[in-house]
C-alpha cells in the first residue's frame, strides 16, 4: 500500500509540473506578443536610450520628424541592420511624449515616393552584402530625413543621412541625436583667435572648415583680438592657438575680459618653437633647431594655476606610431610622440602627438573644490613614467630614436589640465576681481594635436569633448563613445601573470566542468540512498 501511495503521488506531482509547465509557456508566449521589454546588459547600454538622447526629444517645442527611405529587397544581411534602426526610432518616439514621429518609405513603390526621396537628397547607392565570398550586390535606397521646424520659424530645417551602411550600430545614437540637438537647439558660436600671425590665410580658411566637420553643434568663426572690435556677443568658447608673434598686455586684457564673464578658452599652444634657418642651413639641408617658446601667454595662465613649460617631452614608453598619407604608410618610432591612452574626464582615446609640459600650481590641483578655495586644476593628460624633457636647442629628427641622457629626470608629465571655477582677474586694479560665473580652461602643451586630428578619430573625439565642456554643455560627450566594439583585455605586465592566465583559460573551464558533473553525481546519489532508507523505514 505504501508503494502504490508513493507511486500516486509522484504521478499527480508530475502531471502537476506538466500542466503548470505548459501554463507558464503560454502565458510567457501571450506576454511577448503583447508587451515590449527588453534587458540591456551591454556595458554601454547599446539598446537604451542615453538620457541626454531622452532629454532631446522631450524640450523639443516642435515635433521632429524623421523619414527613412529604404527598399523593400536588401542584401543578405542588411535586414537586421534595418531592423535594429527601426527599434531605436522607435525608443526614441516611446522616449518623446508625441514630440518625436517617425515613418518608413519605400521609394520604389511610385513615383511620387522616388521624386520625394531625390528632393530630400536620399540616392541609390551600392551595397554588397558582408557574408564571405559572396558577390551579391544592389543598388538600393537606404537613408533618412530629419525636419523640424522651431517656433515662429519661417521654414523647416532639415537634417539628412543620405547612406545608413552596415557600420551604423556602433554609433546610431551618436549619429540622430546630434542631429536632433542641432536642429532643437541651434548652433553655439567658437571663435579661434588671430592676429598673432597664427597661420596663413588660406591655412586658416582649411583649418575653419576642418573644424566645422569636426564640431558640427557649433559656428566656427575668426576674431582678431588685435583688432578694435570686442568678440561676438555670442561666442561660448575661445580657441587659442601658438602665436608667431608674443601677445602684448593690450591682448592679454582682452582675452581676461572674455574669461571674466565666465566663458570657456582652449589654449593650444607649444612651449617650443622651430627657427628660422639662414641660406646655409637650408642649403645643407640641416634639420630644424627648436628653443623655448615666447608666447607671452604664461603670465596669464600662472594666475590661474597652471603655465607652458619651454620644453619638449620624450617618452620611451610610446609604442610605433603609424603613420598613414594616402596609398602610402610609414612607422615612426621616435620617442616625442607621446601615446596617452585616455582621458577619463573628457571620455576620449587620445593617441600620439607632440607635446610640452606643463607647470601646475600643486595647492589648486583637487577633484573637488576644497574649503575657501574659488577654482581648481585637474591634469587631464599625462606622459607614461619612462618620459623625460628636452630643452633648446634641440634638433628635431623623426628618424632618429632619441634615449634619455645621463641624470636626466625620469616621470610622468601633464601635457594637459583642466581649469574651472571662479577664476581670478588676471588685470591687477580692474574690475570684476573674479568671473561672474564658473569659467572653464583647458590646456594643452600641444604641438600638432589639430594636425593629427583628421586622420586620428581618438584625437577628433578628445577635441569635440574639450569644446563640448568648456561651453558647458556636454550632452554629447558620453555619447561619442556609446558604441559596439571589441573589448580588448586589460592584462597584467607580468608575463608569469598573463602565462597563468592563459592556463586558466586553457584547463579552467574543463576542470570546473568535471567538478559540477562530480558534486552532481554525490547528490544524486544522497538523494537515492535517503529514499531508499525511507522506503525501507515503511515496510
Amino acid at each position: 500500500m505504501a508503494n502504490e501511495s508513493t507511486r500516486f503521488k509522484i504521478g499527480v506531482n508530475s502531471i502537476l509540473f506538466t500542466v503548470l509547465l505548459v501554463v507558464s509557456l503560454a502565458l510567457i508566449n501571450v506576454f511577448g506578443a503583447y508587451a515590449r521589454c527588453q534587458l540591456d546588459v551591454t556595458e554601454d547600454e547599446l539598446y537604451t536610450l542615453s538620457s541626454a538622447s531622452t532629454k532631446i526629444v522631450k524640450e523639443s517645442k516642435s515635433e521632429i520628424k524623421v523619414r527613412v527611405f529604404v527598399s523593400r529587397k536588401l542584401v543578405t544581411g542588411l535586414d537586421e541592420v534595418r531592423q535594429y534602426l527601426i527599434d531605436t526610432l522607435d525608443r526614441y518616439k516611446e522616449a518623446s511624449r508625441g514630440k518625436f514621429k517617425w515613418e518608413l518609405i519605400h521609394p520604389e513603390d511610385s513615383k511620387a515616393k522616388e521624386k520625394l526621396a531625390k528632393e530630400y537628397g536620399i540616392r541609390k547607392t551600392t551595397y554588397q552584402t558582408k557574408q564571405t565570398g559572396s558577390k551579391e550586390a544592389r543598388e538600393l535606397y537606404f537613408g533618412l530625413a530629419i525636419t523640424y521646424k522651431a517656433p515662429g520659424a519661417d521654414k523647416e530645417e532639415m537634417e539628412i543621412i543620405p547612406n545608413l551602411g552596415w557600420n551604423i550600430q556602433k554609433n546610431l545614437e551618436y549619429l540622430l541625436t546630434e542631429r536632433f540637438y542641432r536642429l532643437v537647439r541651434g548652433r553655439k558660436k567658437v571663435a579661434i583667435i588671430t592676429g598673432h600671425n597664427v597661420v596663413p590665410p588660406k591655412a586658416m580658411d582649411q583649418l575653419i572648415k576642418m573644424l566645422g566637420q569636426f564640431f558640427k553643434a557649433y559656428e566656427i568663426v575668426q576674431y582678431n583680438i588685435r583688432g578694435s572690435k570686442p568678440p561676438p556677443a555670442d561666442t561660448q568658447v575661445m580657441i587659442v592657438l601658438s602665436p608667431k608673434t608674443p601677445w602684448n598686455e593690450a591682448d592679454r586684457k582682452k582675452l581676461n575680459s572674455f574669461v571674466m564673464k565666465g566663458k570657456g578658452v582652449l589654449f593650444m599652444v607649444e612651449g617650443m618653437a622651430l627657427q628660422k634657418q639662414n641660406k646655409q642651413m637650408q642649403m645643407r639641408k640641416m634639420p630644424p633647431i627648436m628653443m623655448p617658446h615666447n608666447h607671452g601667454l604664461n603670465d596669464l595662465l600662472w594666475t590661474w594655476g597652471v603655465k607652458i613649460a619651454g620644453n619638449f617631452v620624450m617618452d620611451l614608453g610610446q609604442k610605433p606610431l603609424l603613420i598613414r598619407q594616402g596609398k602610402k604608410s610609414r612607422i615612426i618610432f621616435h620617442p616625442a610622440l607621446l601615446n596617452i591612452r585616455y582621458s577619463r574626464r573628457l571620455k576620449a582615446p587620445v593617441t600620439p602627438f607632440l607635446a610640452s609640459s606643463l607647470d601646475v600650481k600643486a595647492e589648486f590641483v583637487s577633484k573637488k573644490l576644497k574649503p575657501g578655495q574659488r577654482f581648481r586644476v585637474t591634469p587631464i593628460l599625462l606622459s607614461s613614467p619612462k618620459s623625460w624633457t628636452v630643452k633648446g636647442p634641440y634638433m628635431f629628427n623623426p628618424q632618429r630614436r632619441d634615449q634619455p641622457p645621463e641624470g636626466a629626470t625620469r616621470a610622468r608629465y601633464v601635457v594637459a589640465a583642466m581649469v574651472e571655477g571662479k577664476l581670478p582677474s588676471a588685470v591687477k586694479g580692474t574690475k570684476p576681481t573674479e568671473s561672474k560665473a564658473n569659467a572653464r580652461l583647458v590646456v594643452v602643451g600641444d604641438f600638432d594635436l589639430l594636425k593629427l586630428s583628421g586622420a586620428v578619430p581618438g584625437n577628433r573625439i578628445f577635441l569635440q569633448n574639450m569644446v563640448d565642456w568648456l561651453a558647458q554643455d556636454e550632452v554629447l560627450v558620453k555619447l561619442r563613445n556609446k558604441q559596439m566594439q571589441e573589448r580588448e583585455l586589460d592584462l597584467p605586465s607580468s608575463k608569469t601573470k598573463r602565462y597563468l592566465i592563459q592556463l586558466a583559460n586553457i584547463f579552467g573551464l574543463p576542470i570546473l566542468l568535471v567538478l559540477f558533473g562530480i558534486i552532481w553525481w554525490q547528490l544524486r546519489l544522497a538523494r537515492r540512498r535517503s529514499a531508499q532508507r525511507e522506503i525501507g523505514e515503511r515496510r
